[in-house]
């Protein structure tokens, strides 16, 4: 038998050339296609479990380094579908042109905007449809960035708990995650009570510093008194006020970049 896709010769259950599944003789069978959603099903369930978790505190990095990984999405799926969650709900939470030049006080992004246009030579639209994807692109790579940051740091402040280095990455990984939700939370509450994002920094940060104290204690087994330290030293609770920061430079980032050729 050869495979369906290739032609190559088939000597199992995968193709070796391009890896495609061989297509079995009860592939179509009402079993099979109702096995095939349940598998659709699981991953669904999978998916809802594994959000769920990311709010308690440090739940998905210690059941994955401990072993338990089957019943969550893996560490990088979590993080690129919150990701993906915080771009899609961007016209609904501030982090359009028009919403980010409307929460602009100063004047000065707007002043920046016309200046760009003029010298892009491009309509209203089509300027806005640039920007949004330069400044996502810009977003996607700071906080690609911060994992990094996060996961060394914790791999330097950590260093006597002898954990791998993936350890760190993962807890990175899950830790940016739930700061793309806080993303999305911190632009809906502006945008719904048409209040700066600046006045909503406190209570957000009082929910990311019981959030991160909870994930490193559940995580590293650190004691209270040490945990505390450690986080005031590499003032990671300052991390959502530079997400913030880097929110703001971006925009200009994006706008510096938007004329530029695609």
């Amino acid at each position: 038998m050869d495979c369906r896709h290739c032609h190559a010769p088939l000597a199992g259950s995968y193709c070796s050339s391009c890896g495609q599944k061989a297509l079995a003789d009860d592939a179509l069978t009402a079993r099979a296609i109702g096995a095939e959603v349940w598998q659709h099903a699981t991953d669904l369930f999978k998916t809802l479990r594994s959000l769920r978790a990311l709010f308690v505190p440090g739940k998905l990095t210690a059941d994955y380094i401990s072993g338990n990984r089957r019943p969550y999405l893996s560490p990088l799926k979590v993080y690129l579908l919150c990701g993906a969650i915080f771009f899609m709900a961007a016209p609904y939470t501030g982090f359009t042109l028009d919403a980010i030049v409307a929460a602009d006080g100063t004047g000065l992004i707007s002043g920046s905007v016309n200046d760009a246009m003029a010298r892009s030579g491009l309509s209203r639209e089509h300027f806005e449809e640039r920007f949004e994807l330069r400044f996502q692109s810009v977003c996607t790579a700071s906080l690609a960035l911060s994992v990094a940051v996060v996961a060394l740091l914790n791999a330097i402040f950590f260093l006597g708990k002898r954990r791998p280095a993936a350890a760190h990455v993962v807890f990175a990984l899950h830790y940016v995650a739930f700061l793309y939700v806080l993303g999305i939370v911190s632009g809906a509450i502006a945008v719904r009570v048409s209040t700066p994002s600046a006045y909503t920094l406190p209570l957000l940060h009082s929910l990311l510093a019981p959030y991160l104290y909870f994930s490193l204690r559940r995580v590293y087994a650190d004691t209270m008194a040490r945990t505390i330290v450690k986080m005031a030293l590499r003032r990671n609770p300052i991390l959502f006020f530079l997400f913030q920061e880097l929110r703001e430079r971006n925009q200009h980032t994006a706008l510096r970049q938007v004329d530029l050729p695609e």
